[in-house]
């Protein structure tokens, strides 16, 4: 039985078609690879976001861009990630308190953390804690009461039972008494009312460093 031969252009097909599937392989690998150091850029954007939301670390201008540069790549990668929006939003609204006192400033970079908190919703809705933080940058950002009032209903509704989340409402609460409806601040007057060893104890420390004993007496 004689051996089966290739001609010279069929060996030329199957070279170029397994260059083709290497091509393929090697972007596919690279192309992980960034994932994975997005994966990385994301923990460590976590942690940092975490000590400058506990106010533990003031950066520097070029901290900021470093962290938004990475996570802007990273979001690059995987647009539909809301982690990613999420912490960016986060990132914006650290940058904008701790730019408080420029109205201007404060307004610019909350509302670019309301950018990415609308950003994550459409791709995760109904999640209690982005809404959360979404009513904190809407009312910093200079959005209107209706608009803060509707997501913080909705952030409520959607975790009840997130404590977490309650200091941060209560906060969009305190910081326009005057102008907040009487189920909103039916909802702190009930914090308040629980056990000092509990809630009651943190949202006291809070109206005492705002100076609101007297509007809840």
């Amino acid at each position: 039985m004689s051996e089966r031969t290739t001609s010279p252009r069929q060996t030329a097909v199957l070279w170029a078609a397994a260059l083709a599937v290497l091509a393929v392989a090697v972007g596919m690998q690279a192309f992980a690879g960034r994932l994975l150091r997005a994966d990385l850029t994301i923990t460590e954007a976590r942690r940092q976001v975490l000590q400058c939301e506990s106010q533990s670390s003031t950066w520097e201008p070029a901290q900021w861009q470093a962290l938004q540069a990475d996570l802007e790549q990273g979001l690059a990668l995987t647009p539909t990630d809301p982690v990613k929006h999420d912490l960016l939003s986060q990132l914006h609204a650290c940058h904008g308190t701790q730019l408080w006192g420029d109205e201007g400033l404060r307004r610019y970079y909350y509302g670019l953390a309301r950018q990415h908190g609308d950003a994550s919703l459409r791709l995760r809705p109904g999640h209690a804690t982005t809404l959360t933080r979404l009513a904190v940058a809407i009312q910093a950002s200079g959005g209107t009461q209706d608009e803060v009032d509707a997501v913080w209903a909705d952030a409520l509704q959607q975790g009840p039972h997130v404590q977490a989340n309650h200091p941060a409402l209560a906060y969009v609460v305190l910081s326009n008494w005057d102008g907040a409806r009487p189920e909103m601040q039916a909802w702190v007057r009930s914090l308040l009312a629980q056990p000092l060893a509990g809630e009651g104890r943190w949202l006291l420390d809070m109206v005492q460093a705002m100076g609101m004993q007297d509007k809840l007496q």
